[in-house]
């Protein structure tokens, strides 16, 4: 097969296949395939992703492909990468989504202070942070309100409705 994959990824797939004992030939067509999913990750990510994937994966993965997000999300959250991988600032479509869900969790649950903060440690594109402060002002306006425990609550249960609401319309 033919291979269009940039030279960083085929050095990546070499040095993964080559630390766990893999022949490169049987191992060729699985990343060549995978390649066409991991399409969004820079060229100067993947010498960080070999590094992190030989130190962390203990056995090879059955999906490789799933594999290699799940390092690179974590890499991206690590901070490891800083330098490496440079996001568009206003908008880029290769910015993980897994680091918008951590930054929306973190939005949600601890303000907006710790968010900017998380942000800015990420180099989280403008428009993503507009999507995922939008997301969580609507998620938080559909909350249902909070019940107080005495409202809804009859004092005194023994008389019926209609014998009661007399004596409290008074006026």
């Amino acid at each position: 097969m033919i291979s269009i994959a940039p030279k960083e990824y085929l050095q990546f797939a070499s040095t993964v296949a080559n630390s766990f004992g893999r022949d490169w030939d049987r191992v060729q067509d699985q990343f060549d395939t995978a390649y066409q999913f991991l399409k969004n990750i820079p060229d100067q990510a993947w010498l960080p992703l070999s590094q992190s994937a030989v130190q962390n994966w203990e056995k090879w993965p059955s999906n490789i492909v799933k594999a290699i997000r799940e390092i690179y999300g974590n890499l991206s959250h690590g901070g490891m990468h800083e330098g490496t991988i440079q996001y568009d600032p206003t908008e880029d479509l290769r910015f993980p989504v897994g680091l918008m869900q951590r930054a929306f969790k973190i939005l949600y649950d601890q303000g907006y202070g710790p968010y900017s903060a998380y942000c800015d440690s990420i180099h989280m594109p403008r428009n993503d942070r507009d999507r995922v402060e939008n997301k969580c002002r609507v998620v938080k306006s559909n909350e249902p309100a909070p019940k107080l425990p005495e409202i809804g609550h009859r004092v005194n249960t023994w008389k019926p409705r209609p014998a009661i609401s007399p004596l409290r319309e008074e006026f």
